[in-house]
């Protein structure tokens, strides 16, 4: 059965008011709002080694390099510091 047989079923089934489809949707309802809240009361959980890129670590170095030059550029060339 490829997908566009599975939703066609689906909504022949939602709109005939079939108890196991509803059940299921309840279901799936349920499991989704569960892990919502779980999400929301555990924010650690979120975070994980995806959210250090490559891209980011680059933007950190980037920073602080520019920082080092502006404070050795007011500590020599303007002798601030």
């Amino acid at each position: 059965m490829n997908d566009d047989d599975y939703l066609r079923q689906q909504a022949i089934e939602r709109a005939s008011g079939s108890d196991d489809l509803d059940h299921l949707m309840q279901q799936n309802l349920r499991a989704e709002q569960m892990n919502y809240y779980r999400r929301q009361n555990n924010p650690q959980e979120q975070w994980d080694d995806s959210h250090f890129s490559r891209q980011g670590m680059k933007e950190i170095v980037t920073g602080v390099a520019i920082l080092f030059i502006l404070g050795l550029f007011f500590k020599y060339v303007l002798g601030v510091g």
